[in-house]
């Protein structure tokens, strides 16, 4: 009798079994309490998206594959002012919240045939039949508000903006620049989206109005001094506080929000920027030790995502080895002096001046509350006024 090999069993592509059942089931949870905005809102400040605020002029929302990228770029393409735009939540919490605030609304709709699939090709560890769920759990508690909001199909979104901005505008007595919807704008559009875009890491309107919302480091404003980013785990701190700590009048420093964003948009402001750079495998490596719910892989796709998109800024900003800001500063804020024509302090390596940048640095991470990026994990928030002038003080009587 010939002997039977038994064939072994085909290797299972993607997570394992447990833990396609534990993402199945977060989320069903997600999209079961997406419609309670007393939920539903503090989630996303902590995870995704633009909650809505008292600040907020418009709300653009949808469920996930509906256009709702296309229609944030173009609105904001469009306006000739700073305008606040709630969006990227995908729940209709978010819509529901705006109508109790009388906050103008736009909601987008795309046939569920192809939002699904495309939905399910984007998130394979979810099934055909849960996105269908998830897509009829976000519409159906819409519909008792259906007259506080103006609702769009995919087609006018990606055909004729400018007539769905217009119907807001009617709608809701608004004067929102309308989007004129030639080949040009729409190829410039297309172009703000390309890259990293959905990962929403070097996008500066949405990725420093993320970071104000979730209290994500500092955001570079008109009045900052100096803008010191890069990469967790590469000497932020370190930098920061040396800096911070040696200036005998008080300077605003941008930091911490660990995103590319705030390096273009200091760059395009024309203030000074630092960006600091340590060994893909020491920053990567760091990072995962104190961010265990991060992979290897992960941590170094977040890696490669904050220094590309800064490449095209390289001979705009000065950039340090972190191994240069643990060796002393000083010879770096030279090189930042005569980069820029400003006229920083330089620390000096006395006992006192450490003393002070160690205490610094020991009080801004025991202040570290913010949710943070959905990459990140819990980060930081910007120290108290009072603590930076706390800080300049004594090195002003020092």
């Amino acid at each position: 009798m010939k002997d039977v090999q038994r064939a072994s069993p085909a290797r299972r592509d993607g997570p394992s079994l447990p833990l396609l059942v534990a993402r199945r089931a977060l989320f069903e949870a997600k999209t079961m309490v997406a419609k309670y905005p007393g939920v539903a809102l503090p989630i996303a400040r902590r995870r995704h998206g633009i909650p809505v605020g008292d600040e907020t002029d418009l709300v653009i929302e949808a469920f996930p594959r509906s256009g709702m990228t296309f229609a944030v770029v173009a609105f904001e393409m469009a306006q000739t002012r700073q305008v606040q735009v709630a969006c990227h939540v995908h729940a209709p919490a978010q819509v529901i919240e705006a109508a109790r605030r009388r906050i103008p609304a736009l909601v987008l709709v795309r046939e569920p045939e192809p939002t699904i699939i495309s939905f399910v090709i984007r998130h394979p560890h979810v099934s055909m039949r849960q996105a269908l769920r998830g897509y009829v759990r976000f519409y159906e508690p819409l519909l008792r508000y259906r007259h506080d909001f103006v609702a769009s199909s995919f087609e006018d979104v990606t055909t004729d903006f400018g007539l769905v901005i217009r119907l807001v505008n009617e709608r809701f007595g608004t004067v929102f620049g309308e989007f004129r919807h030639t080949p040009e704008n729409v190829e410039r559009c297309f172009v703000r989206i390309s890259g990293d875009y959905r990962e929403r890491s070097h996008f500066p309107t949405l990725a420093l109005r993320a970071a104000r919302a979730r209290g994500h480091g500092v955001v570079v404003t008109p009045t900052t001094d100096i803008v010191i980013e890069g990469y967790p785990r590469s000497g932020n701190s370190l930098a920061f506080a040396s800096l911070l700590a040696a200036q005998s009048a008080s300077i605003t420093i941008a930091h911490h929000t660990h995103a590319p964003a705030n390096v273009i948009a200091g760059v395009e402001a024309g203030i000074p920027v630092l960006v600091l750079i340590r060994a893909p495998e020491d920053a990567v490596i760091g990072l995962v030790l104190i961010k265990p719910d991060l992979t290897v892989v992960q941590a170094m796709r977040g890696y490669r995502r904050f220094y590309e998109p800064i490449l095209p800024y390289r001979d705009r900003i000065v950039v340090s080895r972190s191994e240069d800001v643990d060796d002393g500063s000083e010879a770096l804020i030279e090189r930042i002096n005569q980069r820029f024509g400003t006229s920083f302090d330089t620390p000096d390596v006395t006992a006192n001046s450490r003393s002070t940048r160690d205490e610094l640095i020991e009080r801004y991470w025991r202040d570290r509350v913010g949710p943070g990026l959905p990459l990140l994990g819990r980060t930081e928030r910007r120290p108290s006024e009072e603590l930076d002038d706390d800080v300049a003080s004594r090195a002003r009587a020092e």
